[in-house]
């Protein structure tokens, strides 16, 4: 008869398990990492070299008009996002290839009908009142740009997400616009050494080239993968749609908190302050990228560990990226904090330090959203997205309320304390509610065990 594990022993087993997933768990983070910030400084220096060539008029319309075609887009997709990694993955795991083939032609459907749809309203009239509400109706030519990158904007995002569910992490987030990215800085610099970036019109013009360009490379390596796996059998709709409605609710909502500021600038502000705070607002994405990453990495384990009732494990590495994640994250937000005007003049050019005080402030509230952790991602993934869309929609509503306020009277340094206070507000609540749900508790913690925690887990990948 075998004898039994001593209590010592299974204890010794659990620690080298968890040790071990974590060492699975940051298996090809560098690379993960490398792809995903050399999209997102790509996107930094295409602000920068737009900051440059354009009018500060100019470079507020482009940010207005890049992050409402990237919104319609988002409802344009239907909620698709998440549904077509889950249900790709799933079949792919049970051995049931022609529902892989078929969740993407059905998925695909759908964003082509929610497209179709969202270009016909822009352009049967309510793209031009779009334009005349944030004052865009000088710039000629703009509306049919706007609709086709919508329309890249639409497929970009499930076609990523369709890698994701293929377990290919690396080409998920190369087509998840970081390839795009660095296309368009290709492009901008090579045209403007060549001959000159004339306008905003221009600038649009190479932006879609660019993304489109990333589009159908994702399209056709994707096709190929899918004529591997051979024949087609369409899945249940229903819980795909089930899933959609949820996600397309919390998404919309989540990004129109994180971007009604610089709505309500456009609507209320002049060009010139659109731009600052559209500077702004891209330059803070440095402080939360690693927080970015780390999400797409963990997501696959969460739902794993909470699926054997693992909770202690699945607290522990959550607590360790999160402490992996704040490190670097607090560096950078110190110096935007401590030194807002010297960034903006260096990454933008002069007169953008005009944007201090706000990118102060909304360094605060990125320094939180990063310090809790991936607390919402650990809701969404362990069946508790309702509660998620719940607090997403309370927290956004009062924020818009406040958005439509503040402008008038605060300027962009009012729009950023009510980008910050709902950043907080909302992340502390999420975080209390795994803590509520689940017993687990999420953010980053500054004692050395941690530290050490955290920093041998990134060494290690």
């Amino acid at each position: 008869m075998g004898r039994s594990a001593s209590p010592d022993n299974q204890e010794r087993r659990g620690a080298e398990s968890v040790a071990a997933m974590g060492r699975r768990l940051f298996h090809g983070a560098v690379w993960t990492f490398l792809i995903k910030m050399t999209g997102a400084l790509s996107a930094l220096i295409i602000s920068s070299v737009l900051a440059h060539l354009l009018s500060p008029d100019e470079l507020g319309a482009y940010f207005l008009i890049y992050s409402l075609s990237i919104f319609i887009g988002m409802l344009a997709r239907l909620g698709m996002k998440q549904p077509v990694m889950k249900y790709v993955s799933e079949y792919l795991a049970t051995g049931r290839p022609a529902q892989v083939n078929g969740t993407l032609v059905l998925v695909f459907l759908v964003v082509a009908t929610g497209s179709l749809a969202v270009v016909s309203a822009l352009w049967l009239g309510a793209g031009q009142r779009l334009l005349n509400a944030f004052g865009l109706s000088g710039y000629e030519g703009i509306l049919p740009l706007l609709m086709v990158f919508t329309v890249i904007v639409a497929f970009q995002i499930p076609v990523a997400e369709s890698f994701r569910g293929f377990h290919a992490l690396r080409a998920a987030i190369l087509f998840d616009f970081s390839l795009g990215n660095v296309l368009f800085v290709v492009l901008v610099l090579s045209v403007a050494a060549v001959i000159g970036i004339s306008g905003l019109y221009q600038a649009l013009v190479l932006l879609i080239a660019a993304h489109l360009t990333s589009l159908l490379i994702a399209v056709a390596l994707l096709g190929r993968w899918a004529i591997r796996l051979g024949g087609i059998r369409l899945p249940d709709w229903r819980p795909i749609f089930a899933m959609a409605l949820p996600v397309l609710l919390t998404n919309v909502t989540l990004f129109v908190v994180s971007n009604f500021g610089l709505w309500a600038a456009g609507y209320f502000l002049p060009k010139a302050e659109v731009a600052l705070y559209g500077a702004d607002l891209k330059l803070i994405q440095i402080i939360a990228l690693p927080l970015v990453i780390a999400n797409m990495i963990v997501q696959p384990t969460i739902p794993r560990l909470n699926a054997t009732n693992d909770r202690e494990s699945l607290g522990k590495i959550l607590r360790g990226v999160a402490t992996a994640t704040a490190i670097p994250s607090i560096l950078a937000a110190s110096v935007f904090v401590l030194a807002p005007d010297v960034m903006l003049r260096f990454v933008f050019g002069e007169g953008y330090e005009r944007g201090a005080m706000a990118l102060g402030i909304l360094a605060i509230g990125q320094v939180v959203n990063v310090w809790v952790g991936p607390c919402m991602n650990v809701l969404t993934l362990t069946g508790y997205h309702k509660t998620v869309m719940a607090v997403v929609l309370a927290v956004g509503m009062v924020a818009i309320a406040a958005y439509v306020t503040v402008p008038l009277y605060f300027g962009i340094e009012g729009l950023a304390t009510v980008t910050a206070a709902a950043l907080i507000v909302q992340n502390l609540g999420i975080w209390f509610l795994v803590k509520k749900r689940m017993g687990i508790w999420t953010h980053a913690s500054f004692r050395p065990l941690y530290i050490r925690k955290g920093l041998s887990m990134l060494w290690q990948s």
